[in-house]
């Protein structure tokens, strides 16, 4: 009987889920996907098609095509949903500067040739990937 009240007193203990963390993890999980779908949009815009010469960096086929490299370099990142939520509003600025990328004569580079993508403000999602996931390469 001790040993039963003792086990009890033990499970009651034990750290439940936690629901902020939970939320955040949800919050985590939609800034990526937000930030996909404004990336790949951006990246797929046949608008933004050039020359090889001008620029190497070309748009991808297709939204889903994107979105396929995409979600392979999130896909090692266990513990990132809720460090990329604790920058919710950064990330939100990525997203709105993604949306808002229009393509010049240059294409999908800037004037010397070199890729615009990721975005100067999307440096704190390419950084978290970094710190959080595991051998996938961030786009």
């Amino acid at each position: 009987m001790r040993t039963c009240i003792s086990l009890l007193v033990v499970l009651a203990t034990l750290p439940g889920c936690d629901k902020d963390e939970d939320d955040a993890v949800d919050r985590g999980v939609a800034l990526k996907a937000a930030y996909r779908d404004a990336l790949c949009a951006a990246a797929s815009d046949p608008a933004c098609a050039t020359d090889d010469a001008t620029c190497a960096f070309q748009p991808y086929a297709s939204v889903e095509a994107c979105e396929s490299v995409v979600n392979v370099s999130f896909s090692d990142c266990p513990n990132l949903w809720v460090p990329l939520s604790e920058v919710e509003a950064e990330v939100e600025a990525c997203v709105a500067a993604l949306e808002s990328l229009t393509c010049g004569a240059e294409g999908l580079c800037d004037a010397d040739g070199y890729s615009v993508l990721p975005l100067p403000e999307c440096e704190v999602v390419v950084d978290l990937q970094g710190l959080w996931c595991e051998g996938a390469d961030t786009f």
